[in-house]
């Protein structure tokens, strides 16, 4: 007899799990809809409001049929009588079509045609200016002072003793057309800075400093079709010292190597 209850219960106790079990694969549908919440009201737009949804559709105009019968006597009361006229050439009179006989032909051929009005050909034409060279000469003036004669006028002479000394990068302190003159500083033994370590620098600085700079006068005179560069000291005398005789010459050099018209 116990036998048989211990059985019992460990079967009771079994299923309860299995119940469990199958209740949970069958949801209550019941309990669920008690939880729920009411999903608030759609609102739509006027326009697709449910009296414009219910209002037929406006009514299209019908197009006349295709199919009308040309032949009927309301087509051919609204179709305009039309006239035919018999076709008229616009096309002007074909003119007669010239004929030259074959001594006509040869005196064509025989006629001189005049170039009168024939643009110049190219080998004829004039050539183009060239850059010519300013011929410089150093001279010996009537008080026996050394100047440079430029084969230039005035304005032209200007310009290239102004781009003598730019080349040179030779200090000029003043430039004064009206004068016909240029300022400036010139020492006949200064050297180049040439690239090299710091030492070589040092050095150039220190020989500048220490260097014999002299102020000068480059006087320019126009004679006309050529003009005369004349080297005078502070006192506007002229300058016949060695420093002035080698501005000339490095004038003169500088003019023929580098400088033309």
């Amino acid at each position: 007899m116990k036998n048989a209850n211990l059985f019992i219960s460990m079967l009771v106790a079994s299923t309860l799990p299995a119940c469990g079990y199958i209740k949970s694969l069958f949801p209550d549908k019941e309990k669920d809809y008690q939880y729920t919440t009411e999903i608030p009201a759609l609102v739509l737009p006027p326009d697709l409001g449910r009296e414009n949804i219910l209002k037929p559709p406006p009514a299209v105009a019908a197009a006349p049929s295709g199919n009308m019968n040309v032949d009927s006597p309301a087509a051919s009361a609204a179709k305009p009588a039309t006239v035919e006229h018999p076709a008229v050439d616009s096309r002007p009179p074909a003119s007669p079509v010239a004929t030259t006989t074959v001594a006509e032909q040869a005196a064509i051929v025989d006629t001189p045609v005049d170039n009168t009005d024939a643009p110049v050909a190219a080998d004829t034409a004039a050539p183009l200016a060239k850059h010519e060279f300013i011929a410089v000469e150093l001279i010996k003036a009537a008080d026996g002072n050394s100047r440079l004669r430029v084969s230039a006028p005035f304005d032209k002479a200007w310009r290239t003793v102004d781009k003598a000394l730019s080349r040179k990068s030779i200090e000029v302190t003043s430039r004064n057309k009206q004068e016909s003159a240029f300022k400036l500083h010139y020492d006949p033994n200064e050297k180049k800075l040439e690239d090299g370590s710091l030492w070589d620098e040092a050095l150039f600085i220190f020989s500048g400093l220490q260097g014999d700079e002299k102020e000068f006068v480059v006087k320019l005179i126009d004679n006309g079709q050529q003009t005369d560069v004349v080297i005078l000291d502070t006192a506007q005398h002229p300058a016949a010292d060695a420093a002035a005789l080698n501005l000339l010459n490095l004038l003169q050099e500088t003019i023929k190597t580098d400088f033309a018209k």
